[in-house]
């Protein structure tokens, strides 16, 4: 079934893969120092995972959050982590988990 409108919540993959960002939830106490987190995504393949730590993060928090990131995302992503200051609401005053910058429409073929 297509669904459209609903881009925000899928990533793409190199090889054309689509994942929910459902599949991207993880139950994992690395994330216990995150105040805030968003993936976002501009280019097949490519994704950036925002975050603003609690406290500083050390590097082996860092591996263990890229490595169960790519866990979820598999070997046709490349992740880049990226500490940010703030990860701004949408207009609703929500904060929006993907945001994806892709034109893309879930389940839609040729």
């Amino acid at each position: 079934a297509k669904i459209t409108g609903r881009s925000h919540e899928y990533i793409v993959t190199q090889q054309g893969r689509y994942i929910s960002t459902a599949m991207l939830i993880m139950h994992d106490d690395v994330f216990d120092q995150l105040r805030q987190f968003q993936y976002y995504q501009d280019r097949p393949g490519k994704v950036i995972f925002r975050y603003v730590p609690k406290t500083d993060l050390s590097n082996k928090a860092k591996a263990r959050l890229r490595t169960g990131l790519m866990r979820k995302l598999g070997d046709d992503v490349e992740l880049t982590l990226a500490q940010v200051n703030d990860i701004p609401r949408t207009r609703s005053g929500k904060y929006r988990f993907l945001e994806q910058k892709m034109a893309i429409r879930y389940g839609e073929s040729g």
